[in-house]
């Protein structure tokens, strides 16, 4: 999923000349001079070039070889944004931490009498990055099964796994209704999104239809839209009402067009979790006394009615790194912190574990600085030599390092990385992670040919056209593929 915002990540010595110094010499101190490139001259030249030049953004590079060699590498002690690159590292500290066959569990719990649920039902949260209205609508088809046809109290929710405040570090300085900004939750449905859909009327008049699924009580419709013989212009955004969310929609959609289609963020996770779980029970013929959805205000010890587990972490894993999903991302930080430190789960318990990760794999705490998992924030910061000497590392030594690297997109074929290497020779030679933010682009991972690989990372900052920067990353690895190209294949032992 594209993320959006405004950072600087590099600062040229012109504008800020003691930043420029200081950020200098933290590099300095950290990384001895940029050794001389390994490649020949002719390839060289081509990738200095397509690094070169600030009027299309300052990019930083690192690539090296299987035995950690440096074969090109310009301004890669820098501290960029690395966007959606991080990702990559909250999946692999996640796998180190949970292992590839986790799954997290939600359950409903009440107390069950000749087809009555006496008192309330409880919808308890293991924080599923994976959850979906089909399954809630599964545990309540086993509801069913199992003789339920009355909940004599309300809808209670438990998300209290984790603790996290009202905007999620570095989210409060996005200001859009957009999914790419969806908050986590130990209940999250639907990676926390809303779809609503909009169609005109037959003639035109001061209406229109707007459709939101998943239906329930959560979202209440507002704002004037009409159909009008003129072109769509539509804003749709989400606003917090309590319990329940409001949908702001304005604008006119033209007569005799197509419905468009919008997903938006939602305000509050447990809650749209709960009223889906209500309305899929009302529509199921169960009856519910108290048709209301609230949290407990303390945790009651029920007996377990149904439970959903989620597919395996590497599934998840997969997920969140070919299509880039944030709350995904956000969620396993949780966890992690979590499985590290204990319940309830927080942000600053994931900082401290992903950190604890990278120091396993040989990254100095000076080499990052990151606020959460997703990588949407204007804070986060890596070094792209780090960021390459990991990604080898992984692959070369790290336990769950195929899992891991099988969930990266692969050039042309699938993911985000699918269409700006359609047409590119080095079409499936590539598996990488993007990263982009206004004003930042981002490429990290490996390309293979003749049994040999190289690992690179390309972080750029005051980024002016993402498309003509992605196409740059990509001209790179062609560069990287053509080198390899050249060299005597090498054929590995299989294994018995």
């Amino acid at each position: 999923m594209r993320e959006r915002s405004s950072s600087l990540q590099y600062r040229s010595p012109t504008l800020f000349g003691g930043a420029f110094v200081a950020l200098l010499a933290l590099a300095a101190e950290a990384r001895p001079a940029e050794p001389a490139s390994m490649l020949p001259g002719t390839l060289v030249t081509r990738l200095q070039k397509l690094a070169r030049g600030r009027r299309q953004g300052v990019m930083g590079v690192q690539v090296v070889d299987e035995q950690g060699q440096t074969l090109f590498s310009k301004r890669s002690g820098l501290l960029f944004n690395p966007a959606s690159n991080v990702k990559l590292v909250t999946v692999a500290a996640a796998l180190s931490a949970l292992g590839p066959a986790h799954r997290f569990r939600t359950e409903l719990r009440g107390e069950l009498r000749d087809g009555r649920i006496e008192g309330p039902l409880l919808l308890k949260g293991g924080g599923d990055p994976d959850l979906e209205t089909a399954h809630l609508r599964r545990l309540v088809t086993d509801l069913r099964e199992r003789g339920v046809r009355e909940v004599r109290g309300p809808i209670i929710i438990d998300d209290s796994i984790y603790k996290i405040p009202r905007q999620p570090p570095g989210f409060s300085r996005f200001r859009s209704s957009h999914p790419f900004r969806a908050p986590p939750g130990a209940l999250s449905l639907n990676a926390n999104v809303v779809r609503v859909t909009i169609a005109p009327t037959e003639e035109p008049g001061p209406s229109a239809v707007v459709h939101v699924a998943p239906e329930s009580a959560y979202t209440i419709i507002e704002g004037r839209l009409r159909t009008s013989g003129r072109r769509t212009r539509l804003d749709v955004r989400t606003v917090s009402r309590g319990g329940h969310m409001a949908l702001r929609v304005r604008g006119r959609i033209k007569t005799n067009t197509r419905p468009r289609r919008f997903w938006r963020r939602v305000q509050d996770p447990g809650f749209y979790a709960g009223h889906t779980l209500l309305a899929l029970l009302q529509r199921a013929g169960v009856k519910v006394e108290l048709s209301r959805v609230q949290r407990p205000r303390f945790r009651p010890t029920l007996p377990l009615l149904a439970c959903h587990l989620s597919p395996p972490l590497v599934t998840i894993a997969r997920d969140t790194l070919k299509y880039s999903s944030n709350v995904r991302a956000e969620l396993l930080w949780l966890a992690l912190g979590r499985h590290t430190f204990g319940t309830p789960g927080t942000y600053q318990m994931g900082r401290r574990a992903v950190g604890r990760f990278l120091r396993s794999m040989g990254v100095a705490p000076q080499g990052y600085r990151l606020e959460n998992g997703s990588g949407l924030s204007r804070r986060s910061r890596m070094r792209p030599v780090d960021m390459a000497e990991l990604l080898r590392r992984i692959d070369r030594g790290f336990i769950f390092g195929p899992e891991l690297l099988a969930a990266l997109p692969v050039g042309g074929q699938d993911g985000t990385i699918r269409s700006v290497y359609r047409h590119s020779r080095a079409r499936g030679a590539v598996r990488a992670k993007t990263g982009t933010l206004a004003g930042s682009s981002c490429l990290s991972g490996f390309v293979r040919r003749n049994g040999q690989t190289l690992y690179f990372s390309f972080f750029s900052a005051k980024v002016h056209r993402t498309s003509l920067m992605r196409r740059r990353h990509v001209a790179m690895t062609e560069v990287l593929w053509d080198y390899l190209g050249q060299q005597e294949p090498v054929h590995h032992p299989s294994g018995g």
